[in-house]
């Protein structure tokens, strides 16, 4: 009696650790499947142009349900943020990676150029750098010195409130401290970058540090040296000289022919 009990409880035994296996590799294959059914993809839900940073609003994440997916899926909407498309991706379309510039160069310049806009580079030193404090991320205005027709120092605001996106080859925003560097790289409209340009050619540019917020125009003329005179008549624009024709003496003449100023029609001398 004792031996077929036995061998009853023994075999009750191995079928439930028997039925204990099945039920674990059951319940895996129902967990595999359940993570192929949370496979999400990307996809776009308004047109992409080329070169547009995808910021997240163009993006919806979609399930994968199943069957062959396809080369370059992008699984994880992170591996998409901040990333420009490189060609034209149409509404509806899955975000694959080949779409988008790769990771390794998207600190390219190029790559952070508004669309519209250009890069413009000048040189500059300590002094006409703002002390480098014109760091990337600031906004700045562009003086040119130059000389005028007659030869006489002039300066002028050639554009206004364009960012400054490297400072040599350095382009952090979140460093405060002074960038000194010998030439700086601002962001322009194709316009300004010819103001630039023909500007550069004349003479020295220098920058001028502007509060970020503060967008209003200058509208202000050219500077001179006439325009540092503190004193009106530092000259004496207002002498007289005394005006000899002939042998006719001044008084003799009237007060027409009198003493004029510097100036005057008729007695005009250059200084």
């Amino acid at each position: 009696m004792k031996n077929p009990l036995l061998v009853a409880v023994g075999g009750a035994v191995v079928v439930g650790i028997l039925a204990v296996i099945l039920a674990s590799i059951w319940l895996n294959s129902g967990s595999d499947q359940k993570s192929q059914q949370t496979v999400t993809l990307l996809k776009a839900v308004a047109d992409i142009e080329p070169g547009t940073k995808i910021t997240g609003p163009e993006l919806v994440v979609i399930p994968w349900e199943g069957g062959e997916l396809p080369p370059g899926a992008i699984f994880n909407p992170s591996h998409a943020l901040n990333r420009l498309a490189k060609v034209k991706i149409a509404k509806g379309e899955t975000i694959l990676e080949g779409m988008l510039v790769p990771v390794a160069t998207s600190d390219d310049l190029s790559n952070d150029i508004p669309i519209g806009k250009r890069a413009f580079t000048i040189g500059i030193n300590e002094i006409s750098g703002v002390g480098g404090f014109a760091s990337p991320g600031n906004y700045v205005d562009v003086i040119v010195s130059a000389k005028d027709a007659v030869g006489m120092s002039v300066s002028k605001t050639v554009v206004e409130h364009v960012k400054v996106m490297a400072v040599a080859q350095g382009r952090s925003i979140t460093d405060p401290s002074p960038k000194l560097g010998t030439n700086v790289t601002l962001e322009v409209t194709p316009d300004q970058a010819q103001k630039l340009d023909v500007a550069r050619s004349l003479g020295t540019l220098s920058l001028t540090l502007r509060n970020r917020a503060d967008k209003a125009n200058y509208d202000g003329v050219a500077s001179s040296k006439n325009d540092l005179l503190l004193t009106p008549n530092v000259y004496n624009d207002t002498a007289t000289v005394e005006i000899i024709r002939g042998n006719i003496s001044p008084g003799s003449m009237g007060s027409d022919y009198g003493s004029s100023p510097v100036g005057a029609v008729g007695g005009q001398m250059n200084r």
